[in-house]
């Protein structure tokens, strides 16, 4: 699991479907949007979309700061193998609480 699910009651929840997981997985891996279309078997449109609502969801301006946001909210797991190695493994849901 790419984040731990969230408990605590306070503050705004947001989930992130499976496949914005498995996005977000490939951009800490350090994954170019067409890497990641080509990995997810997606059109480079589609990953912006996923990637964009990413940004929209939790206010960031870059795809340093979605990594930054990841990698400080996650905990993020350690990304087995390189860019390009197929599909991320994600749960089907993810519930995460930004700090």
């Amino acid at each position: 699991m790419l984040f731990a699910p969230a408990v605590s009651r306070s503050g705004p929840q947001k989930i992130l479907s499976r496949r914005e997981v498995e996005v977000l997985l490939k951009l800490v891996q350090g994954c170019s949007v067409s890497d990641i279309a080509r990995a997810l078997g997606l059109n480079i449109r589609m990953v912006n979309t996923h990637k964009t609502g990413l940004m929209q969801k939790f206010h960031l301006e870059s795809s340093a700061d979605v990594i930054r946001f990841a990698m400080n909210n996650g905990p993020v797991q350690a990304a087995a193998g390189k860019c390009g190695t197929g599909a991320a493994e994600a749960p089907s849901r993810v519930v995460i609480e930004p700090a």
